[in-house]
């Protein structure tokens, strides 16, 4: 009777998901493992975004239970549902928030005005905190995970794939060499502090200089974040980025400071 029942229920996802949703343009796939499309709701006509997981049962849960923590969180792309096709197949549907991501943006409009970086960083910090109070650490913010609205500036974190809870806040879970912060890359453990404090600081030099500040891991470790430009920066920006790219993260500022930093809480034009 149980195994009628499970299928029983697949049967009912696969009909609840084709009677509220129609797939149209696949727009990424990781071959079988992760498939993901444009699509649109029948009863609204608004466009959402599909994302097929073929997956084991653990990692199959974490990405839509994570997003349904952040379900109030402004700056985090919205979940709207998930289905399950099979016992490790699950379709998961999030709101559409337009196709650019910030790494397109960057390529596309830099050099940023210092301007528009701030309303881009104050975003993330606001969102990156918003996470971290509900002990979440999303692995790999950068710019190809943030979506924007070019019109707007307003920003969203996608892609919690490799996200994950937290009751402590010391890790030792792999990170992506390129945007992990020095201590990771010596002693293989960081905070959920510290890495969010470094991986915004790397997007904020990418937008006040229109460069990466490292070109290896190994910079990461020996080179210091210095950069010039022709363009007049705000004193301040140059402080904030120096600092949230410290390497010693005992001297690094924390996340919950950096709101109440004078280039932060300066108010624009």
């Amino acid at each position: 009777m149980a195994t009628i029942s499970k299928e029983h229920d697949k049967n009912t996802d696969l009909t609840r998901f084709a009677l509220a949703y129609v797939v149209d343009k696949r727009v990424y796939s990781n071959g079988d493992t992760t498939i993901v499309s444009f699509g649109r709701s029948r009863l609204t006509n608004k466009k959402v975004i599909v994302k097929c997981l073929q997956a084991t049962e653990y990692q199959k849960l974490r990405e839509a239970n994570i997003l349904k923590k952040l379900i109030n969180v402004p700056g985090v792309i919205t979940f709207l549902d998930r289905y399950y096709f099979t016992s490790t197949k699950q379709i998961m549907v999030t709101e559409y928030f337009g196709d650019c991501n910030l790494a397109r943006f960057i390529h596309r409009y830099a050099p940023v005005s210092e301007n528009t970086t701030h309303k881009i960083i104050t975003q993330l910090v606001n969102a990156a905190q918003a996470c971290y109070n509900l002990h979440i650490l999303h692995r790999k913010i950068r710019p190809s995970n943030i979506l924007i609205n070019t019109k707007t500036l307003q920003v969203k974190l996608h892609n919690f794939d490799t996200a994950c809870s937290f009751d402590d806040d010391f890790f030792d879970a792999p990170l992506w060499p390129n945007i992990a912060p020095p201590e990771y890359l010596t002693t293989k453990t960081y905070t959920a502090d510290g890495h969010y404090v470094w991986t915004i600081g790397l997007i904020l030099y990418e937008l006040l200089f229109n460069s990466k500040p490292f070109e290896s891991t190994e910079s990461i470790i020996t080179k210091s974040c210095l950069a010039s430009t022709r363009k007049p920066i705000d004193i301040n920006a140059l402080v904030l980025v120096g600092w949230m790219l410290n390497k010693n993260p005992l001297q690094r500022i924390h996340l919950w400071e950096i709101p109440n930093h004078p280039w932060i809480s300066k108010k624009w034009i």
